[in-house]
């Protein structure tokens, strides 16, 4: 716009612009802060790559479950559907992410899109594509089982789904 003088057109775009960021600034998901800052800058990171991003997300502020443990596990998650929607050209991707919970479990679900189905080791994890990378399914794989928890991996043509219950009786 300001390369062909369009003032008035690039001042709308920031407005505009500033309006989302304030938006998603003062966004609270739930009443953890922890997860409404991942949340926060997921949507953020998203937005810009243009993937839609649905959020259902109900936890306490006093969840029985270690912040630095919970955080490590939704970054992750968050990152995957990130890296693997970004890429991805001919339809709108989008990432579905849901965190409820209950009196006894935590239950996390991301789905986002996907233009293949991958390969899964013995342990049900994708071997990466990434050269020097792929640990963040691993890594929450390893996270989960700490906490006595499971770990599903779904995939169809266009989708790639990880589904986690998390004890919080045992934490």
């Amino acid at each position: 716009m300001l390369d062909k003088n369009d003032i008035e057109g690039a001042k709308k775009y920031l407005s505009q612009y500033d309006s989302l960021l304030e938006e998603s600034k003062s966004q609270n998901y739930c009443e953890n802060s922890i997860v409404n800052a991942l949340l926060r800058i997921y949507s953020r990171k998203f937005q810009k790559k243009g993937i839609y991003f649905s959020v259902n997300a109900s936890i306490s502020k006093d969840i029985k479950i270690f912040s630095p443990t919970l955080g490590s596990i939704l970054s992750n998650l968050l990152e995957n559907a990130y890296e693997a929607c970004k890429t991805i050209t001919g339809i709108k991707p989008q990432v579905v992410f849901k965190v409820v919970e209950s009196d006894d479990n935590l239950e996390i679900e991301v789905r986002n899109s996907s233009t293949s189905k991958r390969a899964l080791s013995i342990e049900g994890i994708p071997y990466t594509t990434k050269h020097g990378g792929g640990t963040g399914l691993r890594s929450v794989k390893n996270e989960i089982t700490k906490c006595g928890g499971d770990m599903r991996i779904k995939q169809t043509d266009n989708e790639f789904i990880v589904q986690i219950v998390i004890s919080l009786t045992k934490n």
